[in-house]
């Protein structure tokens, strides 16, 4: 199956003021890889609110202008459990490669939440690679995911 990079896919981003300094990093990141973004906000560290970036981001998603959703905070917790309570979302809670990876193949998911504090860039590098090279199973896992949706 092609990879994000080869469809030439767009990711939108998102984050509050915890985890701007992480998602500008996420964003040269996917520049040197030549992955399209749509960031969402919030554009600084000012104090904010990450509510409403994150329902851009998801409504970004769920509209189909992009296939991915990738948000920050400073736990990843926080911008997780909101995008979770949007219809159509499937966001996991990913720290390392093997977290990303296991999100797609058995997850699908479509938004994933990454930690300020926990992630470097190296890491990051790290679960943008993964999601290039990981597809969904599929079979007993779209079982589970057709369950959990109805």
């Amino acid at each position: 199956l092609p990879t994000l990079a080869e469809n030439k896919k767009t990711v939108a981003l998102a984050c509050d003021h915890s985890g701007f300094a992480a998602k500008q990093k996420f964003k040269e990141l996917l520049d040197k890889k030549q992955i399209k973004y749509i960031d969402c906000g919030t554009y600084s560290t000012n104090n904010c609110d990450y509510s409403s970036f994150i329902k851009s981001a998801a409504k970004t998603v769920l509209e189909k202008k992009a296939q991915l959703g990738v948000v920050f905070c400073r736990s990843g917790q926080g911008v997780n459990i909101a995008a979770n309570k949007i219809k159509g979302i499937r966001s996991a809670w990913v720290n390392n490669t093997w977290l990303a990876e296991q999100a797609i193949l058995h997850n699908c998911s479509n938004f994933f939440a990454i930690s300020e504090k926990l992630n470097n860039e190296e890491s990051m590098n790290q679960i943008i690679d993964a999601w290039l090279n990981t597809t969904f199973q599929g079979g007993r896992h779209q079982t589970r995911l057709m369950k959990s949706e109805s």
